[in-house]
């Protein structure tokens, strides 16, 4: 799971997290709002991510727009 989690921070999260940091940078907010963006922006990425990985398995290549990994079981 540790791993799960840095390799899906680095792929998604890492860009809404830094994002979201910048917004409040930009904004002239304090260390711990930025701080708070941050956590915030990198929980997202995360659940989008966990969400977007398991709709790859359930999910149709209709329903998706792209290649899934269902599987048909006969």
């Amino acid at each position: 799971m540790d791993y799960y989690l840095q390799k899906t921070y680095y792929k998604t999260a890492a860009l809404i997290s830094n994002s979201c940091k910048a917004i409040s940078v930009l904004a002239e907010q304090t260390t711990e709002v930025q701080a708070l963006a941050y956590q915030y922006g990198r929980h997202l990425g995360i659940a989008y991510q966990l969400i977007d990985d398991i709709l790859d398995f359930t999910g149709t290549s209709a329903s998706l727009g792209k290649a899934s990994c269902l599987i048909s079981i006969k």
